[in-house]
């Protein structure tokens, strides 16, 4: 398997991003064939993202990601992901992918600087991510900001590898 080390852009992050980002751990995973495949993939004070295997034969995802504001309130929600979006989100590779309305290159015609996109699910910039969406960079977006780090890229690629759908 690919190893991975932390790529950060130098300088600043970038403005949608939140540096609580910073604080986002792996906690645990469920990685065995024949089991339900689940990945505390980024786990912070304010904000979770897990990664479970869909029941599927395309071999999708659901991320989940859940968000704790300082109000005591908190959002939330929960997006499809094929294979090539996980692995683009979560920095294995660069591209863009196909969102709701329209491709994440769109969010390049809007100014953003982005390694891979697709609308509506995540956008990233380096070890930068967001989930599901850019947000303004302050306490209180609907989004939650990752920063990854080669663990987190490791454990994705370890999940993408035991859950390939094999070619009849």
């Amino acid at each position: 398997m690919k190893q991975f080390t932390n790529i950060s852009r130098p300088g600043t992050s970038p403005s949608w991003w939140s540096d609580k980002g910073v604080n986002m751990r792996v906690d645990g995973a469920i990685l065995e064939r024949g089991k339900p495949m689940l990945v505390n993939v980024a786990v912070g004070s304010a904000a979770k993202v897990f990664i479970c295997q869909c029941d599927s034969r395309r071999g999708d995802f659901d991320v989940q990601y859940h968000i704790n504001h300082c109000d005591g309130s908190h959002s939330g929600g929960s997006i499809v992901m094929s294979r090539a979006d996980l692995s683009r989100a979560f920095g294995l590779v660069n591209g863009f992918g196909t969102g709701f309305s329209h491709s994440g290159k769109g969010l390049l015609e809007k100014g953003y600087e982005l390694d891979a996109a697709a609308q509506g699910k995540y956008v990233r910039l380096g070890d930068y991510l967001n989930i599901p969406h850019p947000g303004t960079g302050l306490v209180g977006d609907p989004n939650v900001s990752v920063q990854l780090t080669a663990e987190m890229k490791s454990i994705v690629q370890t999940l993408l590898a035991l859950t390939e759908v094999k070619a009849a």
